[in-house]
């Protein structure tokens, strides 16, 4: 089994205080940073610009892992490329040419990723495979509504992972998930096969290295 990695999604962090915060995560270890980047018209939120992006690479050296969750990404990746974002992770959905986009963050020698919807198949993935680090199941609705808070985690994920994994086979690919990702449910999804677990609320909702401590022991006995 591969190892299980944890990645703090940093718009559930206290903004105002962004050094201590990261400095919390650095001394709990954790394995990198997750930006939510939304333009308030594929989902209704207006996420994380290339700011709190370029602030993040000044006070750490952890990876800083992209979610490019915006109508015509064509027309904002080459912002975060610039930045120096270790990953980027564009919306499947929203991509024109998805090849040729996830060249490009390769050309540039960044991990290239695809998010995809908890509704969104499969079949547009396959031809993708060779060009992808990570695969990215969004496994919630958190962010599509204001009016509507839908921010549990689906089920149907637990399958989803399972036939990703089937997918991907041997590739070093990563499969994430993100979306309501709560203490109890963490052996279910790792035993499914995923290895990134994209978390808010979990790491930040009380004392972050407690909670990351946590999760690692959860993780530690899911994997033996």
């Amino acid at each position: 089994m591969r190892k299980v990695k944890i990645s703090a999604s940093i718009i559930a962090g206290d903004l105002t205080n962004l050094r201590e915060v990261v400095k919390e995560l650095e001394d709990a270890q954790i394995d990198s940073i997750h930006v939510d980047t939304m333009d308030g018209h594929f989902f209704d939120y207006i996420g994380l610009g290339h700011h709190i992006i370029e602030a993040l690479k000044r006070i750490t050296d952890l990876p800083i892992e992209i979610h490019l969750a915006v109508r015509e990404p064509e027309k904002f990746v080459e912002q975060f490329i610039k930045i120096g974002a270790d990953l980027i992770s564009v919306q499947l959905e929203t991509c024109t040419f998805p090849l040729r986009i996830l060249r490009r963050i390769k050309a540039a020698h960044i991990r290239s990723g695809v998010a995809l919807l908890p509704s969104t198949s499969f079949d547009q993935v396959r031809p993708l495979l060779n060009y992808l680090d990570q695969i990215l199941l969004l496994s919630n609705n958190d962010s599509a509504f204001f009016s509507w808070d839908d921010s549990d985690f689906l089920p149907e994920t637990f399958d989803r992972i399972m036939k990703i994994s089937e997918i991907v086979q041997d590739r070093n690919v990563d499969i994430a998930v993100d979306g309501g990702i709560k203490l109890d449910i963490i052996e279910r999804i790792v035993k499914a096969g995923a290895n990134v677990l994209i978390m808010g609320r979990s790491i930040f909702a009380g004392s972050i290295r407690e909670n990351i401590e946590k999760i690692k022991t959860i993780i530690k006995n899911a994997s033996a």
